[in-house]
């Protein structure tokens, strides 16, 4: 039997290994009870799926036999009779609609595009009693979605307690919905619609069916154009973008060329901002931005846009047209015959008819849609200009004008408030900014004859790129130069085009450059003194403004000399023309280093430089721009 340590550690090892088989027992177990689970709930998947599978077949089998039975009945009839299916599906099947896709990996791209549109509605003094009615609220969504053409799916709603109601409508198009407040006769709502509707025809339905009874005030709105396609932004895109800019819509009229809006920009705010502004020691006017007109007279703002970008607005327009029109006009030492080119607001033709010495200003504008829209609802742009028997309107593309036309000769002053050469279409940029148009206008001009072109927004440090430059903008300048002898540039400040405007100067005359770059401001202001006829004084423009715009704005050396023009600098697959010297003129120029005695020599007859947008042949690289264009 051996010894007793051997007895005791021939126990210990049964006892051990009785331990371990335990475990082992239990671990195989447990393995057996999941397979099993395992293997029996796909047994029981796989009889459900094989099941369905039966019903389906069974279902199309039936279904097939009905339908040649139909058929051989249509055509023994003679007829077309359409199958009617007899056979109906199983009652617990779940199956999606005809043609509903729900796997995404069998989605497949569609025809209808993403684009769609989203309202924002804050209503302010509403019917509390229409606010705190739900049957009446379901009752106005059906009826403002007949009205709109948009088609109802379904709606949901609910009054809360102890007031107010929120309600859903499900649309094919999307949605619309409504929370009330009836204690403060206050409502917010959401119209979002990927169809044709457009979701602002919804105001004055809401308006009409809350009794708001001021919805020019107590209403406040965004509408965002969404989606997936790329969104072209404007300034008028933009303003319609935020909830609590004050927006009024006057007049809108699609013209032959283009769409043309006028929107009134502030109004009396609801009564409730008014309350917060007291309740923080602010004026409770603060949110009214009015101005004060030259008359002295507090007027709501309008501004007019064209395609939705901002041509003027009237609490600053006279910062960009008496910067337009009065450096030169003060410069030329007798202005009779002048000539603009755009501005349909009249504003540009209302500061050259302040001149006393004007005998006939011309209008030359492409769509007299513009004017007439301007006239009826923002007369005091123009403040009688178009009535002056001085004022001579020729509706009509102005190249022709240069062409053909007698009058086209012996201009004094020639101005150009046009849209932006940066962004203007390459079409219009050959037509107006070429080399050819650009000879005839010179060839219009008096002796001493000077042309004035808004260029867009003046380039800025933080824009500038050193691995580019600003294409048509520069390559406009460069064609000017090459054609004249003198050439100047300034700027102003214009709040409503979000930035500071460039205008750029270009005359043959050695009198008119000096008198405009080299005098003081008790010189200009005997000048204007003299000039202008006394009882239309100027709201911007006076002797020490007209002394900052002399010479050239210090921006554009960094612009035309970092890097040097000559540089090899690819734009649209097109390199660079300008040589070395035609380069190092241009760069001496923006530095104000150019002779007074001799003018501009940057180019000769034998230059390789063209500007030629319908060609691509621009200078550099556009550099990302804050704003779009005038």
């Amino acid at each position: 039997m051996g010894t007793w340590e051997e007895i005791k550690h021939n126990t210990s090892s049964i006892t051990s290994l009785k331990r371990y088989g335990l475990i082992a027992l239990l671990l195989t177990a447990v393995i057996f009870f999941y397979v099993n689970i395992h293997e029996q709930s796909r047994i029981f998947t796989l009889s459900d799926e094989v099941a369905e599978i039966k019903k389906e077949v069974a279902y199309m089998s039936a279904a097939a036999v009905e339908a040649t039975k139909m058929l051989r009945v249509g055509n023994s009839n003679g007829n077309n009779a359409k199958p009617s299916m007899s056979a109906t599906r199983p009652k617990t099947e779940q199956k999606p609609p005809a043609g509903r896709v729900t796997d995404p990996r069998k989605f497949h791209i569609t025809n209808t595009g993403t684009d769609s549109k989203h309202l924002m509605l804050e209503v302010f003094n509403a019917s509390q009693t229409k606010l705190n009615d739900e049957k009446y609220i379901r009752s106005l969504f059906s009826q403002i979605i007949i009205k709109l053409g948009m088609t109802e799916v379904s709606m949901s709603s609910v009054a809360m307690v102890p007031q107010g109601v929120s309600a859903v409508a499900l649309l094919t198009e999307s949605h619309m919905s409504i929370h009330t407040w009836p204690e403060l006769g206050y409502a917010a709502i959401d119209v979002f619609t990927c169809g044709p509707t457009n979701p602002l025809d919804a105001l004055s339905h809401m308006a009409e069916g809350l009794e708001v009874k001021k919805p020019e005030r107590d209403m406040l709105w965004a509408y965002i154009d969404r989606g997936k396609t790329k969104v072209e932004h404007t300034d008028l895109s933009d303003m319609k973008q935020d909830l609590y800019s004050e927006k009024v819509l006057v007049a809108a009229q699609q013209s032959k060329y283009q769409k043309l809006e006028i929107w009134e920009m502030e109004k009396e705010m609801p009564a409730i901002f008014k309350k917060k502004a007291k309740g923080f020691g602010l004026d409770d006017n603060m949110y009214e931005k009015m101005y004060r007109d030259a008359d002295g007279v507090v007027k709501k703002n309008r501004c007019f846009f064209l395609d939705g970008v901002v041509m003027s607005c009237l609490d600053d327009e006279r910062a960009y047209h008496e910067s337009l029109i009065h450096p030169a006009m003060v410069a030329h030492s007798d202005p009779k015959r002048v000539a603009v080119l755009g501005g349909a607001e009249g504003a540009s033709l209302r500061e050259i008819l302040k001149h006393k010495s004007v005998e006939t200003a011309y209008m030359l504008e492409l769509d007299e849609v513009g004017i007439d829209m301007c006239k009826k609802h923002l007369p005091t742009m123009s403040d009688g200009a178009f009535q002056s028997q001085k004022t001579d309107v020729r509706i009509g593309d102005a190249a022709k004008f240069f062409e053909y036309s007698p009058d086209a000769k012996d201009l004094d002053i020639l101005f150009l408030d046009v849209l932006d050469i940066e962004f203007a279409p390459p079409e219009l940029q050959a037509s107006l900014a070429g080399p050819k148009f650009i000879t005839n206008m010179r060839k219009s001009l008096s002796k001493d004859g000077i042309i004035v072109i808004q260029m867009g927004e003046l380039p800025h440090y933080s824009d500038f790129d050193l691995k580019g430059l600003y294409g048509p903008q520069v390559s406009f300048m460069l064609e000017m130069l090459k054609q004249f002898k003198y050439a100047s540039a300034y700027d102003m400040t214009v709040p409503s085009f979000k930035g500071s405007w460039m205008y750029f100067v270009v005359t043959d005359s050695k009198e008119v450059y000096e008198r405009m770059n080299f005098r003081t401001a008790s010189a200009i202001k005997d000048d204007m003194e003299t000039k202008i006829i006394p009882d239309k004084k100027l709201g911007v423009v006076n002797e020490h403004t007209l002394v900052q715009m002399q010479g050239v704005p210090a921006v554009l050396s960094k612009t035309l000399c970092e890097p040097p023009l000559s540089d090899p600098i690819k734009y649209r697959d097109e390199i660079t023309v300008l040589k070395t010297d035609e380069a190092d003129e241009i760069c001496k120029w923006a530095r104000g280093e150019v002779s007074v005695t001799e003018g501009i020599k940057v180019f000769n007859e034998k230059s390789a430089f063209t500007f030629d947008p319908l060609q691509k042949l621009l200078i550099g690289r556009k550099s990302p721009r804050h704003r779009l264009t005038r």
